[in-house]
């Protein structure tokens, strides 16, 4: 009796968990809703507002992904000083428009490109990562939690900070950029309406590096033909080096906060603020270093799979 007893149960168990199965939903495929993420309009031009931590900066971004894989996007906001800052990406490249300044951002990178290109026709830093998909809640959306882990070991992290420039490397040390690398990166996308509400960035220590936050998306807004392109009139400056970067940031913001109060001469003659140019320094090497690494950590990504 014992036995049958243990029969009936054990048969019941499985059906059990047949059932279970069954009935759970399927998920989908991490690195689908990763791709997804990066065109919400599904080739359709949109735009939604970004919020960006830290600082809670708001950006309005307007994208399209063409038929031939060529990436349209607008990022814009206004600073302190009322002035409009943009990052834009046409078929010519990226630049940051500062005032009636457009500064050419991808070619600065131009050098440190070739350096990583020449890392992978030989031996490489050996990255793996991992992902997962759960359902979760966010703000009282259903969405689809996909996160996917880095795992870098100390000797490649060494060989990541060597490829970068000697001038970045001569301002920022191994730390403070394994500080910065991104080791786990987090997607929140909403299970009905495939939109990606928030993605969140983590450095290997579990410290929230950056996170964005999206809103107010709309699918096919009005655009103008050529708002996708610098407008007439715009002074267009190509730098080659981090430093040529920052000065020519400095030299806009100066001429832009210049423009805005042209009543105040004094003011706009006065030398730039030694603390200001410092933060816009800091900012353009952080900001050019996490461009260089991202780039190395998806070279990496697409060799190892």
């Amino acid at each position: 009796m014992k036995s049958i007893g243990k029969l009936i149960s054990g048969t019941v168990a499985v059906w059990l968990s047949v059932f279970a199965l069954i009935g759970a939903e399927s998920l989908p495929d991490a690195d689908e809703l990763f791709k997804r993420a990066n065109d919400p309009g599904q080739g359709k031009a949109f735009s939604m507002l970004e919020v960006v931590t830290p600082g809670g900066v708001k950006n309005r971004v307007v994208q399209q992904i063409l038929p031939d894989g060529t990436k349209l996007s607008r990022s814009e906001r206004v600073d302190r000083d009322d002035n409009f800052h943009w990052m834009l990406i046409n078929g010519d490249g990226a630049y940051m428009l500062i005032g009636n300044t457009a500064i050419k951002t991808d070619e600065v990178t131009s050098d440190p490109q070739k350096e990583i290109d020449k890392m992978f026709d030989g031996a490489e830093p050996r990255l793996s990562s991992e992902t997962t998909v759960e359902l979760t809640d966010l703000g009282g959306v259903e969405c689809y939690l996909a996160t996917r882990k880095f795992h870098l070991s100390d000797s490649d992290k060494k060989a990541v900070y060597n490829l970068l420039p000697e001038d970045i490397r001569s301002r920022i040390s191994l730390e403070q950029l394994v500080k910065s690398l991104p080791a786990t990166i987090q997607l929140y996308m909403g299970k009905e309406d495939s939109f990606p509400y928030k993605i969140a960035i983590y450095n290997p220590a579990g410290q929230l590096i950056s996170s964005q936050s999206y809103s107010e998306f709309e699918l096919d807004p009005d655009l103008p033909d050529d708002y996708f392109e610098i407008p007439a009139g715009i002074k267009v400056v190509v730098p080659k080096s981090i430093n040529e970067m920052t000065r020519a940031a400095v030299d806009a913001i100066r001429e832009s906060r210049a423009a805005a109060d042209s009543a105040a001469k004094a003011a706009a003659e006065a030398p730039f603020s030694v603390g200001k140019g410092k933060t816009i320094l800091i900012s353009s090497i952080g900001g050019l270093a996490a461009i260089l690494v991202i780039t190395i950590i998806i070279r990496m990504i697409r060799k190892n799979r």
